[in-house]
């Protein structure tokens, strides 16, 4: 039996990989390791495991109105958008507690985050005794000393 495939089912010639840079194999494998032993600890409601990010975004309108709906037929939506301006979006997640706290700023500094990660501490949890926090943000790519609060 011959199976016809259909267009961009299948694409072995395409290949994607990822490399460690020999010079930093050792430091990023442990602290790789480290992270990893974090994401296996028990969920602790007193030390809640917090997952932190950041990202801008481009906000773009669109460039034509879209034709109206018509019985039976979908509304028409022209593809080309026009720029209008930058936001950032800050991004929490405690996976073990199932919760997400995403919030839209108009720059992306770190005083936005910073008021993000206080904003976080103080309403979002209140009760902790100290927050493990991983992240990566504003282009931090070091290991901090952890703190309690």
């Amino acid at each position: 039996m011959i199976a016809v495939l259909g267009k961009n089912e299948l694409k072995p010639w395409l290949k994607k990989s990822w490399r460690i840079p020999t010079e930093a194999n050792a430091n990023c494998v442990y602290h790789m390791e480290d992270v990893l032993d974090v994401y296996t600890r028990p969920y602790n409601a007193s030390h809640p495991l917090i997952c932190m990010d950041e990202g801008g975004k481009t906000l773009q309108a669109q460039a034509h109105d879209p034709l109206p709906m018509r019985a039976g037929q979908a509304e028409w939506e022209g593809d080309k958008h026009e720029w209008e301006r930058t936001c950032s979006v800050f991004l929490a997640v405690e996976p073990l507690a199932g919760k997400r706290i995403i919030e839209a700023r108009a720059r992306r500094t770190k005083e936005d985050w910073a008021y993000f990660l206080r904003e976080l501490i103080e309403i979002h949890s209140p009760h902790a005794k100290k927050i493990v926090l991983v992240m990566d943000n504003l282009n931090v790519r070091t290991v901090q000393p952890s703190a309690t609060r």
